[in-house]
């Protein structure tokens, strides 16, 4: 099923150009047809997919889909709206951030597939690199897995520089410990929406995630 056409981008990147609400306006049925609906119906059938080898997501797709009006309070930027439709897959899509899970960025520039443990907090970072090194060999075997080096190389995330007891001790032994985040992604060229094979490249590439995801839940669900 083709999903997206060359007018989902047209809208955005003209949006690129009359970021205001006048435009928005004027256009708002337009983005209601070639936009809303559109991407709706590819989150709603998405998530869908993603059940088949994932119990735990949200049936509740709708609340996993991103707002396209910015946050614009704290922002130096106040263009209203985003040049983008994003939506997470998650057992909570309301706080993906600290819930193991995945995630789809569709744009006219640089498009991207993701997901894993974007932000969790300190309590949750704590237990991962807890379960990462007393379970080294079974998460090393997971990022090496081919499928997800083949789809996303490897582990990704920001690090701290030093750590205090015990992950200090633990990172001696693993680099690993050092990450803060444990994302995957793998960006895509935004043609790629436009075939009807698309939907199954998407949960092709989240299915080969979803051991890391697995393990990722059950090193923060032990201390919940």
């Amino acid at each position: 099923m083709i999903y997206f056409k060359s007018s989902f981008f047209d809208f955005f990147e003209e949006l690129a150009v009359n970021n205001s609400k006048v435009w928005f306006d004027a256009n708002r049925a337009r983005y209601e047809k070639d936009i809303k609906v559109v991407f709706d119906q590819f989150v709603k059938d998405l998530n869908q997919a993603i059940q088949e080898f994932d119990k735990e997501i949200s049936s509740d797709y709708k609340k996993g889909i991103f707002r396209i009006n910015r946050d614009i309070r704290f922002s130096k930027n106040k263009d209203p709206y985003k040049l983008n439709r994003s939506a997470s897959f998650s057992k909570d899509p309301k706080n993906d951030m600290d819930n193991p899970g995945y995630y789809i960025d569709i744009n006219p520039i640089n498009c991207y597939i993701a997901g894993g443990a974007w932000m969790p907090n300190p309590k949750h970072l704590k237990k991962i690199r807890q379960e990462i090194y007393y379970n080294y060999e079974e998460f090393q075997s997971i990022i090496e897995e081919p499928l997800f080096k083949k789809y996303f190389k490897t582990i990704q995330g920001a690090r701290n520089v030093r750590l205090s007891p015990p992950e200090s001790d633990y990172a001696k032994e693993i680099d690993l410990i050092f990450m803060k985040q444990f994302y995957f992604l793998l960006e895509f060229n935004p043609r790629r929406c436009l075939q009807d094979s698309f939907l199954d490249y998407c949960v092709e590439r989240m299915h080969a995630a979803f051991p890391l995801n697995q393990f990722l839940r059950r090193s923060i669900e032990e201390i919940e």
